[in-house]
């Protein structure tokens, strides 16, 4: 047990969060390797490799920091970097100042985080971000709900004004954060966080220059692991104010927009997940208490809802709640949707904006719920911006190689295009929209950069196992539905679900996204077999066979495997004109169309016209089957076969057959390259390395890796 020291006596200070394991396990599985450090220069990488003896220092040491709630200075020092967000660059309030801060003081961050959550009071049901089970796309999906809510009961339209808080984290007032903190949490962690966040200091820098130490009176930091949770406490009373607030005021309507959920009173934020769902209807759910939702809170996005007078009030209740703890909202930044022509709305003697849509989360909002045909086609218009980008810097076939170009765009541009798809059904013209869209990325893979080409991608979608996107959208909208269905009751999205769309009556967006097929199949799937293991990833694997099998109708995609892989010829050693080779004649593009002449004199030479007549390729065609220690089967080219049975690994190569068989492989595709372009110039390039020379640099490689690891270490 630790104490702090007061004065002249020891007190206890309670079980400290800085244990070995913990401290072990967060150097290495959530520190970031790669992440910008602070004015030490020490990055989680370096740390790593020494996390055991690292974590067997840092235990005894953070304990001694707890007892007596401080950090050392560096770990209090942070450099703020600007980023410019938008607009123009001169002015200062485009720019969003992030702090990189010390390595150390991320680990003993995220050390002391589990225990902050433990200890602390839950956050109000409103607020829904950075909090665990909760996500943007659950705050747009619930205003969707509270706007449909609302107009089925008032039948009108709700006004929904759309709040911006001017420099949120730099306004913050600490003295409130710790105000709200100091009755729940135990002194050493209290007079700790106050350490780390009043007594900090900073520089910025710019252009290469620091400026001098500045002690900042307000705000948290920007980038600190802490800070997302302490804006949180901040602001939690903002919800609970405008609740109170409109009740009071007599403006509130008849029936007020609310949900049902469990009461939190006594509950800490990390026991809001141990709650129990229950169906409807329950007899547990007669605890449930009814509570007004006409405020949403993302960090410092603050959507409200309701009739034009409750608006009016909630703005005037918002005002004199920023009023009291020293913050301001933005009015040039604040929009009101659904605003009548002759309606005003103000903050601070400001009228507000009024549009006819606006981006809340990244989701397109209209007056009447998520406008799905415009977030699609912006969605679209951004992934192909993106992709050409990625291709202007190497993301083709010619300079990062299709594989990594194909996985970039998988990574990077395909979430662009499926943001939001989740919680907006997309009609067949969206679909359209988005299949175009990722067909003209996958044609940039291939180096095609003219909009108007149309070769087909369906090859290269088998290749690099990409689903279309009507059945990838069906999936997000898929697992969204199940998640919805599984959340601890705490949440706001599991109360608007139970509460406004699970009857026999739902509204429509809600029941297109519960029609979908997976979600069919998913509950006829827990009803045979309730302890069925990962039935979402049973599900979607079935859809994904369909759609592969549906695609195997096709010539081509019939020749290739019968599973759902990422094709090793696009990953395993090969120069780049033999993995072209590959890549083609998997497109089908060699022996090229329309058909040439073969070399040794043969009309229109057919892929088949190879291994079964030609006398140019007898030979190596030979050494090819002969390498190979499988049984070919009639009416199959060896060639395509060979390919199907290819290792997923690049290092199976090393053993058995495939040593010999795979340069084998790529040379009789020289051949047949060669024999159908018997004109081609290849002067102009420099000469090809021998087929198995990759290979060959690849095994050496592997094994230096291998001695490298096993040698002693260096004693001089």
């Amino acid at each position: 047990m630790w104490y702090w020291e007061t004065g002249n006596k020891l007190e206890d200070v309670g079980p400290d969060p800085f244990d070995f394991d913990r401290i072990l396990h967060v150097i290495r599985k959530e520190t970031p390797a790669r992440k910008a450090p602070g004015c030490d220069h020490i990055t989680g990488a370096m740390l790593k490799p020494i996390a055991v003896p690292l974590a067997q220092i840092l235990s005894p040491f953070l304990r001694f920091c707890w007892c007596r709630s401080r950090l050392p200075v560096a770990w209090r020092t942070a450099q703020v970097v600007p980023i410019h967000k938008k607009d123009d660059p001169t002015v200062a309030a485009n720019f969003r100042p992030i702090s990189l801060t010390s390595t150390f003081r991320k680990i003993v961050e995220r050390c002391i985080l589990p225990t902050l959550l433990a200890e602390m009071p839950a956050l109000d049901i409103a607020q829904g971000g950075f909090r665990a089970q909760r996500g943007a796309l659950d705050q747009a999906f619930n205003l969707q709900a509270l706007m449909h809510q609302h107009r089925e009961i008032h039948n009108q339209d709700p006004v929904v004004a759309f709040l911006d808080i001017k420099s949120a984290y730099d306004s913050v007032d600490r003295s409130v954060i710790w105000g709200a903190l100091s009755d729940h949490l135990q002194p050493a962690l209290l007079e700790l966080l106050k350490n780390m966040f009043d007594e900090v200091s900073i520089t910025v820098i710019m252009n290469n220059y620091e400026s001098r130490t500045i002690h900042p009176r307000r705000g948290v930091l920007q980038g600190s692991i802490l800070s997302p949770i302490l804006y949180a406490v901040f602001i939690d009373s903002l919800p609970r104010q405008l609740r109170v607030g409109l009740a009071r005021s007599g403006y509130q309507a008849s029936p007020p927009l609310s949900v049902s959920t469990v009461p939190t009173n006594g509950v800490s934020e990390s026991q809001l997940q141990d709650f129990d769902r229950y169906p409807v209807p329950h007899a547990a759910r007669n605890s449930y208490i009814d509570i007004t939702a006409n405020v949403l809170l993302y960090a410092d996005d603050v959507a409200i809802i309701g009739t034009p007078a409750e608006v009016r009030m909630l703005l005037v209740l918002a005002q004199l709640h920023s009023e009291r703890y020293g913050y301001r909202w933005s009015p040039p930044k604040c929009t009101i949707l659904n605003a009548s022509s002759s309606s005003r709305y103000r903050l601070y003697g400001q009228e507000l904006q009024r549009v006819t849509h606006f981006k809340y989360l990244g989701i397109y909002f209209t007056g009447e719920g998520i406008d799905v045909g415009r977030m699609v086609k912006e969605s679209a218009t951004k992934g192909v911006q993106a992709m050409s980008l990625l291709h202007s810097l190497g993301a083709h076939k010619y300079a990062f190689g299709l594989g990594v170009s194909l996985r970039l765009y998988r990574t990077f541009i395909r979430p662009v295009f499926e943001y939001g798809l989740a919680i907006a059904h997309t009609t067949v013209t969206d679909v359209k929209i988005l299949n175009r869209a990722q067909e003209r990325c996958i044609r940039m893979a291939f180096n095609i950069m003219d909009p108007d080409a149309h070769p087909p991608t369906i090859q290269a979608k088998v290749m690099a196992d990409l689903p279309e996107m009507k059945l990838r959208a069906r999936i997000l909208e898929f697992k969204f539905v199940v998640r919805a269905h599984e959340l601890p009751p705490s949440t706001l999205l599991a109360s608007v679900v139970d509460t406004l769309l699970r009857r026999h009556h739902p509204f429509n967006f809600w029941l297109n996204l519960t029609r979908n097929a997976l979600w069919k199949d998913y509950r006829n799937l827990l009803k045979r077999d309730p302890q069925s293991r990962n039935p979402i990833s049973t599900i979607i694997t079935r859809h994904r066979d369909k759609e592969l099998l549906k695609r195997r109708a096709r010539h081509s995609i019939a020749r290739m495997r019968e599973k759902r892989m990422w094709d090793p010829i696009l990953f395993l050693p090969a120069s780049t004109w033999d993995r072209h080779r590959l890549v083609s004649w998997r497109m089908h593009y060699l022996p090229s169309y329309p058909l040439k002449d073969c070399a040794c004199g043969h009309r229109n030479a057919y892929r088949d016209h190879f291994y079964k007549d030609c006398p140019l390729l007898e030979s190596s065609m030979r050494t090819l089957t002969d390498s190979c220690q499988f049984t070919i089967p009639e009416n199959t080219h060896p060639i395509d076969f060979i390919l199907n049975q290819l290792p997923r690994r690049a290092r199976a190569l090393k053993k058995n057959h495939w040593h010999t068989t795979w340069p084998a492989l790529l040379f009789v595709l020289r051949e047949i390259d060669a024999a159908t372009h018997p004109d081609d110039n290849s002067q102009d390039r420099e000469p090809e390395p021998p087929p198995d020379q990759a290979l060959d640099d690849f095994i050496a490689a592997q094994n230096s890796a291998a001695e490298a690891q096993l040698a002693p270490p260096s004693t001089s």
